[in-house]
């Protein structure tokens, strides 16, 4: 780690919402590796000690606090706590706000008045950056002076009544602009000859899986729109080179059993992901395939029909892996969290960072949604249902291979994995 710019040996306490695990270990990262020392639940928990007691200790000794501020934290007891007592112990208080909402009554008293930072777009790094900055004029160091912090807004409550209302009939609308998508289920097909690598170092025991959520009924499609990418012929050019049915999945590469917080299996021809575990972040399993030929599937065109069909705090959700990096565990994810709502995440060398959150109307609103990735070069192209819902460039992360992920609290049903090639 270089040097620290941090003065003494104090250090910044990162406070923040279990569910908001993944934001605030990528902020620890990234002010580590600018020289600031942190203190963070639980990497910093000595074995054997209180817990309670190592956080009043780690406040104590902390040169300020920074909060994840989000509608989880909003919500967390455990973080009005450790809000409260920085205060009382007269430290620096800096709210990190990632999700554009108000802080209740009981965290209002304690932040309205401090200054904080908006970081409400994606990638989240020139946050991070700019908070390092705040954090080095606390010692005298250097200061990054774009976008200086604001003071945190404080609405009235005629102000918070029209938000409430506004928000009400957004939902609503983009409610009724989803059900117009219907659902049309893949025909399963078992393609041979295809060569995929075991996952090695799981445990065997298989317990009782649960019942899968069932879609429920939903209305004939209409006339696609002029924006659906498939009139263009995207997905009905390529040819399925591997499809798992989940029918007679390999055990091998398929796991059914509990690793760690998630219970993994097959029920009725769909595989699920379930965890109810905040400890337990992500789970994903790569597929590494090659044909005959002995060529790889990287960067290969890949889809996947995913049902949510519960999740739990703001960074959930299930889907595709891509680019995966066998050997250091580096990928780009595909998100879908229910609702409308998708993310595309990637995990590099710096950290797990957020590079896109939107909703569309793309989705279904009940039963399986199908997600897929095309990529060209650094572009890669996000579909939902066929149809294109956002194209990322990004070449931080070389060609790999893919397969499916589920992120934090969750239930989470997967069928009709496919990878295709183009045709030559």
């Amino acid at each position: 780690m270089p040097a620290e710019t941090f003065s003494g040996g104090v250090h910044i306490f990162i406070s923040y919402a279990s569910e908001d695990k993944l934001i605030a270990d990528a902020m620890c990262h990234a002010l580590e590796s600018s020289g600031i020392r942190c203190w963070i639940a639980p990497r910093d928990v000595r074995p054997g000690m209180e817990y309670a007691s190592e956080i009043i200790d780690a406040i104590a000794a902390a040169r300020a606090l920074v909060l994840v501020f989000s509608s989880r934290a909003n919500e967390s007891p455990h973080v009005k706590a450790e809000i409260e007592r920085a205060v009382s112990d007269g430290k620096a208080v800096i709210p990190f706000r990632v999700e554009d909402v108000l802080p209740t009554k009981s965290l209002e008293f304690f932040i309205s008045s401090r200054q904080w930072l908006d970081a409400l777009t994606v990638p989240l790094e020139a946050h991070y950056k700019r908070l390092a900055g705040v954090l080095n004029a606390l010692s005298g160091g250097p200061v990054d002076r774009t976008a200086p912090p604001k003071e945190l807004p404080v609405k009235t409550s005629q102000e918070k009544k029209v938000r409430i209302v506004m928000a009400a009939i957004l939902i609503l609308g983009l409610a009724a602009a989803a059900v117009v998508y219907g659902f049309n289920s893949s025909k399963k097909v078992t393609l041979p000859g295809v060569q995929s690598a075991a996952v090695s170092g799981l445990p065997s025991a298989t317990p009782r899986p649960p019942e899968p959520a069932q879609p429920s009924a939903v209305p004939q499609p209409t006339a696609p729109t002029p924006d659906r990418m498939n009139e263009a012929g995207v997905w009905d050019r390529l040819k399925p080179d591997y499809l798992e049915t989940f029918d007679q999945p390999d055990p091998k590469l398929w796991f059914a059993g509990r690793d760690g917080g998630w219970k993994l299996g097959t029920q009725k021809g769909v595989y699920y992901m379930t965890n109810a575990s905040s400890d337990a972040a992500a789970y994903f399993i790569n597929v590494s395939l090659s044909d005959k030929t002995d060529r790889p599937f990287f960067d290969a065109p890949v889809s996947v029909e995913v049902l949510v069909a519960q999740t739990k705090g703001g960074m959930a959700g299930a889907g595709l892996l891509f680019r995966f990096d066998e050997k250091d565990n580096l990928y780009y994810a595909f998100f879908y969290s229910g609702k409308g709502k998708y993310s595309f995440y990637r995990r590099g060398r710096g950290g797990f960072a957020p590079l896109w959150a939107a909703s569309s109307d793309a989705f279904k609103p009940d039963g399986f949604n199908k997600l897929g990735i095309t990529s060209d070069g650094s572009k890669m192209h996000l579909f939902a249902n066929e149809r294109l819902l956002k194209t990322i460039d990004d070449d931080e992360l070389k060609p790999g291979v893919t397969g499916i992920v589920s992120l934090n609290i969750g239930n989470y049903c997967f069928d009709n994995f496919c990878i295709y090639r183009e045709p030559r």
